[in-house]
């Protein structure tokens, strides 16, 4: 009878085809659903191609360990200078951020002075109260709202679907 190989002799033969799906998992994974979304690399940022290919694969092997899916990206980001979006560790973090800005609305309209996101900062606030979180609906009705205040002025079908 053949001799069978355990797990405790390496298996040589293998290297290649590990290193290829380690490759697929940390590189290719992340990085072609991003360019084929159109989230690749800002042609107005300065940012190359290999920064922006070797970011996306670091976010992208964060993505399944639980807290680091969340705080690496805005680490990153906040390294490189990117806008960052910070971090929320519970709903009640971000209600008493919606408050916040909601109240310094308010402010600003009790004094005459222009808001910028009042719709959408009393949309979320509202969510965060009633556990409706509405995200991408705020965002879209304050788009409406800046259109129909001639705040901003859509010029083709991609500037709807962007606002929207």
């Amino acid at each position: 009878m053949g001799r069978r190989r355990g797990c405790s002799q390496p298996q040589w033969e293998m290297v290649p085809e590990l290193a290829m799906r380690g490759l697929l998992l940390a590189v290719v994974a992340p990085i072609l659903p991003a360019l084929l979304s159109g989230q690749g690399p800002d042609d107005d940022n300065e940012e190359s191609w290999t920064e922006w290919a070797a970011k996306t694969s670091v976010y992208g092997l964060a993505a399944p360990i639980p807290l680091a899916r969340d705080i690496v990206p805005v680490v990153g980001r906040k390294l490189a200078g990117d806008r960052s979006y910070g971090y929320r560790f519970s709903r009640i973090q971000g209600l008493r951020e919606s408050l916040e800005r909601v109240s310094g609305d308010v402010r600003k309209a009790a004094e005459g002075r222009e808001t910028k996101r009042a719709t959408r900062n009393t949309l979320e606030a509202a969510g965060y109260m009633t556990g409706l979180v509405p995200g991408q609906g705020a965002a879209s009705a304050q788009f409406f709202v800046d259109v129909l205040a001639g705040d901003t002025q859509p010029q083709d079908m991609g500037d709807w679907w962007q606002g929207v």
